[in-house]
């Protein structure tokens, strides 16, 4: 009997851990690679999805296929706002906040929205002569980007 769309949708363990490990990849802390290795697949399945991965974003049929079984935006929204209330599991049994993982999924929604702020604005009024200036005659080039 075929799967139903909701049925295929469902992610495995395996996959879990890897989307729990993705914001540490788009910070550069961790390659693809790591990442699924991490998550438990296998060398050869990590070099080989590593290498699939780089051409996703491309890929207009993947992306199609994503859609087709479930995994579209709104999904990918619900499991960034499921990963905000992830929890961990204590020693005892109990549960516990992990607020680790939720920072991850709050910092990859806020930059999904481009929440942030830009880190540096920079005067575009100020010409090279007068930066070549300013240091020739110790002036403050911080003060013309108030």
């Amino acid at each position: 009997m075929p799967k139903t769309k909701k049925e295929s949708a469902k992610l495995t363990p395996k996959q879990k851990k890897l989307i729990q490990l993705l914001p540490l990849v788009e910070e550069g802390k961790i390659t693809k690679m790591e990442a699924f290795k991490r998550a438990g697949y296998a060398d050869s399945t990590a070099r080989e999805q590593t290498t699939v991965l780089g051409q996703i974003g491309s890929n207009t049929k993947m992306q199609e296929a994503l859609k087709k079984v479930g995994f579209t935006e709104e999904y990918l929204a619900t499991g960034i706002v499921e990963g905000t209330q992830a929890n961990g599991n204590a020693q005892g049994g109990g549960r516990y906040p992990d607020y680790k993982t939720r920072s991850h999924y709050y910092k990859l929604g806020a930059e999904l929205l481009d929440a942030f702020p830009a880190k540096k604005t920079v005067n575009a009024e100020v010409g090279v002569e007068e930066l070549l200036n300013s240091a020739e005659d110790g002036s403050d080039y911080a003060e013309w980007n108030k």
